[in-house]
């Protein structure tokens, strides 16, 4: 007996020995959010594990050699994991759901994986959403990305300016589900379109450079896909939330996923917001939808879905000298007075872009996915704009708008009338009615287990109505004077009528692009090939006799490409490394291809950029590190902007060409698990952004659009500026089960923008008795917000679970500059800036049902 139990424990330490231990984490693969009770089996064996609640798994005591591993989880895709294993390994395992197949195929190339996609990104899930972005807009939550900068400007809502490397949003493509929503003629993006959307975000990623997107966009500074919840949800719930922050902000918002049939499913959000604003005259009145209904067939998926944000708000949007903001103070807004008691804005916006987007993805089989989205828009508003002519102001610095009415309702000009009063300035109210269609056809097919090829078409048009009518006449009865060549000069105008400006625009484009993928062991690799004709046309219905044929510019077309590869290599199951470059050649924008009355502007040529990226990247249960380095070169860089002399009160339009930048820098990033309840997480990002020459084109003014002024503006070797090239951020989670169903989470956050210069003033610098000097930098800033609150799950309950949230921003009440604008003189007492806001705070409540 002792001979045999001396024989069985030798055996058995013999195994022993041969046996090895498979551990990890299983995540979502779009959120990357850990998955709970996956099942995980061992092929043909009965045993196996499931994951714990951070998704963690291990199981010990397997042989050496080859196996298979199963994971399945409800609603997502079942995985097989082959692997090799001659010692101890680790891996992370990403499941996909099967709601979200139409992200996979739709977004497949424009989603970016860890360890297998060579470019630089950021993948910022709903959890992290609903717990530090409390009452801010969206953008504000992809401020710790490396090389990403957010300014809130004038802090109007959703009034945000986003660059990222330097490079402004007509250079960023901005996605949501893999839709470009950059206005198609000025590349710009209206964030207050999108309104209050990010309760139904599911993650969003800011993929930074030329992008690994297989189609044509204006990638240039980077990509930020915003990815929806989808209508196929997997868990249906019914969510009501409330949120209440300074300055009288108000939010309630009611959610759901509920379940039609076995194989429909609606998702839906409503939700309004009101406000009076930080800055005096920035109220809002908003109101958000969105509703995605999903529908399985068969191999098909479906999904249709409406979004909209109908919304009012009032806007600053002058930038101030130093000067000035000390003796009138931060809240202050010179665009706004008082009229008979009541508060007029000189500015204000109200806009409604309700959308439909159709998706379709049909599976043919294991090897052939194809997928169709067809987007559909149609927006109208507009705003309230001053008149070409300054206001008289009071002595708190508001505009005398009763000044203006005690004129205006005394002034008889009995060359019109001798009963009715003319008024000399009246408030415009802008229009703007557009209709946008856009489609995107792609094909997936994998040709062997190693090579996958893309292939498809996209496409957009876009055309706009642009007028603007007399908003307010300030006391008068009529006004004189429309600017429209084909009415009597002498007409009287009234409310509602027509002035200044009325043209219809037009922009359209056609592409193609293909892109082949190699996926096998340690290599990944792409090559991607882009061709697209994009046009614009303009009708002027002011400037030119109906019957003169120069009132339509005709199309103008401009053939673009994109040439990119990139190769990521995984050294072991940490480490790997990449590097992608890239050539792309980007049509010019409307503006600088036609003037305001039509004239086409000559040399008109393509931006070209050239990029280059290497990187390195770390992962493992208790960390991960990024670290990249880029350079892009800019060519054929053109500006076109407007320019209001204060002392000459002539407007002015430029159009200046060929301007050439450098940017390049190093981008870090990663996370620490120092146990399951506190993890630090950073960031850094250096950039140096040059222009490298001067650059020459014309300007003109207003009143003589036909004579030309040259302008040799002397740039070259300065900073780009409007951009922080020094970006730090330090932050720290703490999350803690209290007891069973309650959990507490503690976020504190600092940030740090330094090397911040600010926008240059390219007509300025045509004068050689100004200063040619780099402008003064912005002084370096450092804030603190802290993000803080409790989950709580209750059982056997109506309320499924309670989730009580406090976010404080601007902890330390610090005063600091946000953004900084060189004058006309280049002088720094004339520089105007933007400061940002005081301290201030929101607490959120949310039921889940």
């Amino acid at each position: 007996m002792i001979k045999l139990f001396l024989f069985v424990l030798l055996v058995n330490g013999f195994v022993l020995a041969q046996s090895v231990s498979l551990s990890g984490r299983v995540v979502d693969s779009l959120t990357a959010e850990p998955l709970i009770n996956v099942n995980i089996l061992v092929e043909g064996k009965n045993y196996g594990t499931a994951s714990n609640s951070e998704g963690k798994f291990r199981i010990n005591n397997l042989q050496k050699g080859s196996t298979t591993v199963r994971f399945s989880y409800v609603g997502y895709k079942t995985k097989f994991i082959h692997l090799s294993l001659l010692s101890d390994t680790t891996i992370t395992v990403g499941l996909a759901q099967k709601a979200i197949l139409f992200q996979e195929s739709l977004v497949k190339g424009k989603y970016a994986s860890i360890r297998e996609t060579p470019v630089a990104f950021t993948n910022i899930d709903s959890k992290k959403i609903q717990r530090n972005l409390g009452a801010r807009f969206l953008t504000d939550i992809i401020r710790s990305v490396p090389n990403v900068f957010v300014s809130e400007q004038g802090g109007g809502f959703a009034d945000s300016r986003l660059s990222i490397r330097g490079f402004d949003q007509t250079s960023i493509a901005v996605m949501i589900n893999g839709i470009p929503i950059n206005n198609p003629e000025n590349g710009e993006i209206y964030w207050s379109n999108w309104g209050d959307l990010s309760d139904v975000v599911q993650s969003i990623q800011v993929q930074r450079g030329l992008s690994a997107t297989p189609y044509s966009v204006s990638s240039i500074g980077g990509v930020v896909n915003i990815i929806s919840k989808s209508g196929l949800a997997s868990d249906n719930f019914v969510k009501i939330k409330s949120v209440i922050s300074s300055d009288n902000y108000k939010k309630f918002l009611f959610t759901f996923t509920t379940p039609i049939s076995d194989n429909l499913k609606l998702t839906g959000m409503v939700s309004r917001i009101t406000s009076n604003g930080y800055a005096d005259q920035t109220w809002l009145d908003a109101y958000s939808y969105y509703f995605s209904l999903g529908w399985t067939l068969k191999n098909n998926l479906i999904e249709i879905q409406i979004m909209g944000s109908p919304q009012k708000h009032g806007q600053r949007m002058t930038p101030l000298t130093m000067d000035t903001w000390k003796l009138r103070g931060k809240r202050f807004n010179s665009d706004w007075g008082y009229l008979n008691g009541q508060p007029l804005n000189l500015r204000d916006n109200e806009f409604h872009k309700p959308s439909i987007t159709l998706n379709h993805v049909w599976q043919k089989n294991k090897n052939f996915v194809l997928s169709n989205s067809l987007y559909l828009s149609y927006g109208y508003g507009g705003g309230t704009v001053p008149p070409w002519s300054e206001f008289s102001r009071t002595e708190d610095g508001l505009i005398d708008f009763d000044k203006e009415w005690e004129f205006n309702s005394n002034n008889i000009d009995s060359t019109y009338s001798t009963e009715l009063t003319r008024s000399d300035k009246a408030l415009r109210f802008t229009k703007h009615i557009h209709t946008w269609i856009a489609f995107l056809s792609s094909a997936n097919y994998k040709l062997n287990n190693s090579i996958n090829l893309t292939f498809g078409l996209d496409g957009k048009y876009y055309s706009a109505e642009n007028y603007s009518t007399l908003g307010n006449l300030l006391g008068g009865d009529y006004y004189i004077g429309s600017g429209n060549v084909n009415q009597d000069p002498d007409k009287l105008l009234y409310v509602g009528d027509k002035v200044d400006y009325d043209a219809d625009s037009y922009a359209r484009s056609l592409g193609v692009f293909f892109q082949a993928e190699h996926n096998k062991d340690a290599l990944n690799a792409y090559v991607n090939l882009a061709f697209a004709v994009t046009g614009y046309n303009r009708i002027d219905h002011f400037n030119y006799k109906y019957s003169d044929p120069k009132r339509e510019t005709g199309w103008k077309q401009f053939p673009t490409y994109t040439i990119k590869a990139g190769i990521n290599y995984n050294f072991n199951d940490y480490n790997n490394a990449y590097f992608n470059i890239g050539n792309y050649s980007k049509a010019p924008l409307s503006m600088n291809v036609y003037s305001y009355t039509n004239e086409p502007y000559a040399d008109v040529k393509n931006e070209k950029v050239i990029s280059a990226e290497l990187g390195y990247g770390y992962n493992s249960e208790k960390m991960y590190f990024r670290l990249n380095t880029f350079i892009t070169w800019w060519k054929d860089k053109a500006f076109n902007f407007a320019y209001y002399d204060p002392n000459s009160f002539q407007a002015y339009k430029f159009n200046i060409y060929g301007a050439k930048a450098l940017h390049r820098g190093i981008e870090g990033e990663g996370k620490y698990h120092f146990n399951k309840n506190i993890s630090l997480d950073g960031m850094l990002s250096v950039s140096i952004n040059n222009w490298l020459n001067d650059v020459t084109g014309y300007g003109h003014l207003e009143a003589l659009p036909g004579v030309d002024i040259p302008v040799n503006a002397k740039i070259g070797g300065l900073y780009v500026g409007g951009f922080p090239m020094l970006k730090m951020n330090l932050g720290v989670d703490f999350t803690k089960q209290i007891f069973k169903g309650l959990i507490f989470y503690f976020n504190p956050k600092i940030l740090f923008n330094g090397l911040h210069y600010p926008h240059l003033n390219i007509s300025g610098r045509n004068d050689d008795s100004v200063d040619l000097a780099q402008p003064s930098k912005i002084p370096n800033y450092y804030l603190i917000n802290l993000h803080l609150g409790f989950d709580c799950k209750v059982a056997e309950s109506f309320i499924k679970n309670i989730t009580l949230g406090m976010n404080i921003y601007n902890l330390l009440n610090k005063d600091y500059m946000i953004d900084a604008y060189e004058s006309i003189s280049g002088t720094p007492e004339t520089t105007t800036v933007w400061l940002a806001r005081d301290r201030w705070m929101d607490v959120s409540l949310m039921l889940g049902f």
